[in-house]
Parts: structure tokens; sequence; C-alpha cells
């Protein structure tokens, strides 16, 4: 004990260890128990909203994918109806075409016909009308009447 008293060490270090150990159990329960509380929830608000962030971000490039995929999709379906459509409607207009074609040879061929016709009316009216054309000019040519 002699040690003690030189290094200035006397029954007062057991009042201030009594001291610090009321301290520190009292200090532990009031600020540093929910001090620590409050940083690890912190710290799992934090790391968790950055694993909930890239989980977000993930699933938004998955949903992104599936868009584009859905889109190509839907842009092919919609390519493939325009070219049927367009196919229709060229075939359509080949039979419009056609048919336009035939009524305007019927109609041709109808003229031709009726044309004909005319020209065979006129003909037999000329035939009938010619041999008294050319008595009348050979008439008024010798100016005397033929018999």
């Amino acid at each position: 004990m002699d040690i003690l008293t030189k290094l200035g060490i006397d029954y007062t270090l057991f009042y201030q260890l009594a001291v610090f150990m009321v301290a520190y159990f009292a200090l532990s329960r009031l600020l540093f128990k929910p001090y620590l509380k409050a940083y690890h929830k912190r710290l799992e608000v934090t790391f968790g909203g950055q694993e909930a962030a890239e989980k977000i971000n993930q699933e938004a490039q998955e949903l992104h994918i599936k868009y584009e995929a859905k889109a190509r999709e839907v842009n092919s379906k919609v390519q493939s109806y325009f070219e049927q459509a367009q196919k229709e409607a060229q075939a359509i207009q080949a039979s419009t075409i056609e048919k336009a074609r035939e009524e305007s040879e019927k109609q041709v061929q109808n003229a031709r016909a009726e044309i004909q016709q005319e020209v065979s009316k006129v003909k037999s009216n000329i035939s009938n009308i010619v041999p008294e054309l050319a008595r009348d000019i050979e008439r008024k040519i010798l100016n005397r009447e033929l018999s």
C-alpha cells in the first residue's frame, strides 16, 4: 500500500470509481443506447433505401426491356397489317382497272358495230341514190333527159 500512497492513490479512488460506474451506467442507458439505436436505424434506412432504389431501378430496366419488346411486336403487327392492306388495295385497283378496260373494250366494240351498221346503211342508201344521181349529173352535163 505504500506504493499506492507514493503514486498519489488513496481511498478516494474507490469513490471516484463508484461515481464513474454510476455515471457510465446512467449515460449508457439515457444517452448511448438511444443514440446507437437511432444510428443503426438510420443506417438501415439509408442502406435499405439504396437497396430499394437499386431494386426499383432494376425493375424499371426490366420493364423498359419488356416495353421495347412489346413495341417491336406491335410495330411488326402494324407493319404486316399495313402491307396486307396495301396488297388488298393493289388487288382491288388491278381488278377495277381490268373491269374498266373490259368495259371500254365492250364500248369500243359496240361503237364499231354501230359504225359498221351505219356504214352499211349509208352504203345501201348510196347504192340506191347513186344511179339517180348519175342520171341527174348526166342530164345536167348533156342538158337533156335520158331514158
